[in-house]
């Protein structure tokens, strides 16, 4: 007998609550990319404009750039207005909480009768979904992720029919392409479910119907402001990279250069899942049941899709939520055929499972660790403390650019600034010539002639910095700045600061807010 589907509802929809918690962490504005989409989002409601060249930038103002997340700005600038930066948080948490439940959902009906099973599965890969907490479009793909793969599957089961597929997973590409770059994981997808179906050797019709499903998907893909180029972006983005990014970084360098309880618990997670995956050929493969040695699409394009996802997250971290996604249901599947093949109790499942809740209950309430809601110290909806001080500093008292900036801080200035000020660089590598980093943004923090050499150039009247910027040239560069003669510190907070260039026009702001020299460590 079956068991009930409303236990299985209940434990998928606490630990998807359980996931709310631990994404809800206030935004540190000033390193986020969300100004800048908020400003997208702005300037369509208010001026009907999709940027297409960096506009933000008065260095490179006529840059061609493939806004490929144009709409995720107008979505999370509607959000905005209507709920201001508290509610964003919650719209973005709600997000990826909804993304786990459709996961977990998937995962009990993959492992019917044993309620334990999607627990255990869905407690091992919360660290990962909940590894990436800023706002950000891609919260948007984790959600498209699994509802097309919860189409796919529930095509495969027989329990839609291909027109419903076909309508579903259509209108999510439409939206996808305009909402993020990630979209081409729906391509990838639909030729994943049609590999599974023609790997079967069965399912002729399927296969047809698939086939048509992976075209006409890459079709409304050129539904797009930039029709082909917009289609191809996934795959031209990275040949205009001139900036080293961590999050398109391997696990093994994330690893070297920010060890974090996250990529260990990852690279555990993918040793599961080479030996499950190899317990689970073996049980399929000799087993005397006909039922279990059925090598079903479902179970085939679920298994794909996992190592799609999991090769994924090895080569770029920020993938490691969706490896962590499609990990549930996946597990779940494992588990399940280890249970039916050697007739395994299912206490022990339940024991597994009450062993993790207590162990989460209480490692998790104890320390700042992968399980606890308060592990970055910010807990909580909307902006961290002070996130607003700097921008409003800088407009209350009309300081003048140009600007000089360093990358992390683009975003926050594009939001607060623009288009009285444009800045120096954004966080958007894609968006300048790669020679741009290379040549002048870097060199210019590590060498004092050439950074004189490009104050000549801009003028600069205006340093507004991201003080934690971690990068080998930034804490320098800011010692040398404040040492230097030519500029004065006037603003501080934990997260900026602010030098204005020392001429007889900025006297009085200098007179009014110097800081003491005493302030800042530069010693180093």
């Amino acid at each position: 007998m079956q068991l009930k589907a409303k236990p299985f509802f209940i434990a998928a929809l606490a630990i998807s609550l359980y996931v709310f918690l631990l994404v809800s962490q206030k935004i540190i504005l000033a390193t986020a990319d969300l100004g800048r989409h908020l400003k997208n989002g702005q300037l369509f409601f208010q001026h009907h404009i999709i940027p297409a060249t960096n506009t933000y930038s008065y260095t490179f103002s006529n840059f061609p750039v493939i806004n490929h997340h144009w709409g995720s700005g107008a979505v999370f600038y509607l959000v905005y207005k209507l709920a201001g930066f508290t509610g964003l948080s919650f719209f973005y948490v709600g997000l990826i909480a909804l993304a786990a439940f459709f996961s977990l959902r998937l995962a009990a009906q993959n492992s019917p009768k044993n309620i334990s099973i999607p627990i255990i599965a869905g407690l091992l890969a919360v660290p990962l979904i909940t590894y990436r907490i800023e706002v950000r479009p891609e919260g948007l793909s984790f959600l498209f992720v699994m509802l097309d793969l919860y189409l796919l599957t529930a095509f495969f089961n027989r329990r839609i029919s291909f027109l419903k597929l076909a309508a579903g997973f259509l209108a999510i590409q439409l939206f996808w392409v305009n909402l993020h770059l990630f979209f081409v994981f729906g391509l990838a997808l639909s030729g994943l479910a049609l590999i599974s179906s023609l790997l079967t050797f069965k399912l002729h019709k399927t296969t047809k119907q698939l086939t048509i499903l992976a075209l006409a998907a890459a079709i409304i893909s050129l539904v797009n402001p930039f029709f082909v180029k917009g289609l191809l972006e996934p795959f031209m983005i990275f040949k205009n990279y001139g900036y080293m990014i961590v999050e398109n970084q391997t696990i093994l360098f994330a690893l070297r250069r920010i060890p974090s309880y996250v990529f260990i618990h990852t690279l555990a997670l993918a040793g599961i899942i080479v030996v499950s995956l190899l317990t689970y050929i073996l049980i399929k493969i000799r087993s005397k049941s006909s039922q279990l040695l059925t090598f079903k699409p479902q179970d085939i394009f679920l298994t794909l899709a996992l190592l799609f996802f999991t090769l994924l997250a090895m080569r770029y971290i920020r993938a490691i939520p969706l490896m962590g996604l499609v990990f549930i249901p996946w597990f779940s599947l494992c588990l399940y055929a280890l249970r039916s093949k050697f007739k395994i109790n299912p206490a022990y499942f339940q024991l597994t499972a009450a062993i993790f809740v207590f162990f989460i209950i209480w490692f998790g309430l104890a320390f700042p660790s992968a399980y606890s809601p308060w592990r970055y110290h910010r807990f909580g909806w909307g902006l961290a403390p002070q996130s607003q001080a700097a921008g409003r500093f800088f407009t209350a008292n009309n300081l003048k650019g140009p600007i000089f900036n360093n990358y992390d801080i683009g975003g926050y200035l594009i939001w607060y600034l623009y288009p009285k000020q444009k800045v120096f660089v954004d966080n958007r590598p894609e968006a300048y010539p790669a020679s741009f980093f290379q040549k002048t943004y870097i060199p210019a923090q590590q060498d004092d002639r050439l950074w004189q050499k490009l104050d000549q150039k801009y003028n600069f009247n205006a340093i507004f910095f991201y003080r934690r910027d971690a990068t080998p040239w930034a804490q320098p560069f800011l010692i040398k700045r404040l040492k230097d003669p030519d500029w004065a510190p006037i603003y501080v907070d934990p997260y900026v600061l602010i030098l204005i260039k020392n001429t007889s026009q900025n006297q009085k702001l200098i007179d009014k807010y110097r800081l003491p020299a005493d302030l800042f460590n530069t010693q180093k």
